[in-house]
């Protein structure tokens, strides 16, 4: 198992979900809403994780597979 291209992937996941909470927290500030502010804390933390784990790249960026024959049967 490539515990290192596990973390990467996880990370680089946070980090787009953290990015895209900015939507919500965009539109609770246009509605004035009171609840925004826990959109813009739960993007940070989202991002600063994603970007701590995958702060490290994977020393091999490619996936291998290997199948057994037994799948098939």
């Amino acid at each position: 198992m490539n515990r290192r291209m596990i973390f990467y992937t996880l990370g680089k996941m946070l980090e787009i979900e953290g990015i895209l909470m900015i939507l919500p927290l965009l539109t609770g500030i246009i509605y004035q809403e009171t609840t925004a502010i826990f959109y813009l804390i739960s993007a940070i933390i989202c991002f600063c994780i994603g970007f701590l784990i995958s702060y490290k790249r994977p020393k091999k960026r490619n996936i291998e597979v290997i199948l057994s024959s037994r799948q098939f049967k």
